[in-house]
Order: C-alpha cells, then structure tokens, then sequence
C-alpha cells in the first residue's frame, strides 16, 4: 500500500498506520501464538519500505538489551527483531534492530564474506525505537535502489531491487527473539522448523493484482 511519510519516532500513531491492516508474528518452530505477541504492518512511500512493528511483552521491565551499538553482534544476546528481503534483485538481506535502537545490517549473498556473511554492508535504514508500559515498538525507513541506478562500488550501501509487483514478488520474513532467563522465544510472520533463515519458506511480497473490470 501507497502512504504518505510518517514522522519517524517509534510511535506508530500517524494515519497511514492506523490506516493499515495488521499482521500478527507465531511462534516460529510450532505455529501457535506466542506469549509475547507482535504486530506489524508495511507500507511503500518515496521509494523507500516502511516497516512498522508493535512488540507486545507480559513484562516490559525486564527487556533484554543485547548491546546499544550499531553493528554490534551481541545484539542476539537480547530482544530483537529482524527484517528479512530477498528482492527480485538480490538474495538476500537481514536488518536487525533492538529496543535500544541498536541496528544490525547483513548481506547475506554479496560483498566482503566473513563467516558466511557481509558485515560491511548497510540498509541505509532510518529508524525509531520506543518503550512503554505494554512493550517497544519500532518504525523503519529502508530506502530501494533500482538495479539499473546502482554502480557496482555502491553495493555496500542499501536495498537494490525493483518495486515488487504481482508478476515480480519480493520474499520476506519479519522474526523476533525475545530473551528471558528461562530462556528464548522466537516468533516470525512465515513460521519454519528451519529457523529465521530458511529462505524457502519467505512469504512472498506483492500487492494483490487489479481487479477485472468489465
């Protein structure tokens, strides 16, 4: 869906999200609801994927910050949601973010490899990170570069694909991890056995086609 910018503050207050339909994350191994839900919605503005995410928790005191460093591994020592795209361009990408805003960008299939992935990578992501009695939530900005504008040296930096249309999906999946001593819960919009990156079970990216109009 189509919607004006959002002032980007983590609030998920303004129109075009309340305008949106919401999706809900499951527990990622079994399906079921998680004890900890969350709640997404997505929409395209300027050439940029708006990500808006609601992490709800049964006890918001006790959030797990991993690390408040962009670019910081540990940040999967704590809570974390992560923004999975494989575009018509590129397989794929992986931006993680934290409550204390600290964000975390992969490229999973070009670039500079170390330990199987691309650290120097960056989404060129704008993000928004805010805690409250119920939980955090965040709004992310990730701005897509057409194929055909992107030079080689550039690859380093931000999203490559073209628009996703009916005819040319994108694959996605948005996952959390919540960590608590007990242990750790893991939830994702297209649940797998596989895990967070079992990229054949991404859910596909498009809008629905027009209808048919006599």
């Amino acid at each position: 869906l189509d919607a004006p910018p959002v002032r980007l503050d983590g609030s998920l207050d303004e129109a075009p999200w309340r305008d949106l339909p919401e999706r809900a994350l499951r527990d990622l191994r079994t399906g079921a609801e998680p004890s900890a839900p969350t709640f997404f919605r997505l929409f395209w503005a300027d050439d940029a994927l708006f990500v808006g995410v609601r992490c709800l928790d049964p006890e918001p005191r006790t959030l797990r910050i991993g690390t408040e460093r962009d670019g910081d591994s540990a940040i999967w020592n704590g809570d974390v949601v992560e923004i999975l795209l494989e575009t018509d361009a590129h397989a794929y990408y992986q931006i993680a973010i934290n409550p204390a805003g600290a964000v975390v960008c992969i490229d999973r299939g070009f670039g500079i490899i170390v330990n199987g992935i691309n650290c120097l990578w960056t989404a060129g992501a704008e993000t928004a990170v805010r805690t409250d009695a119920t939980g955090w939530s965040l709004e992310c900005r990730i701005p897509v570069t057409s194929p055909g504008a992107q030079l080689p040296a550039a690859r380093l930096h931000g999203v490559v694909g073209r628009r996703p249309d009916s005819g040319r999906p994108w694959f996605f999946n948005l996952c959390r991890q919540r960590v608590r001593d007990s242990g750790a819960e893991t939830s994702a919009f297209s649940p797998s056995a596989g895990g967070f990156h079992a990229v054949g079970a991404f859910a596909r990216l498009a809008p629905p086609p027009a209808p048919h109009l006599p």
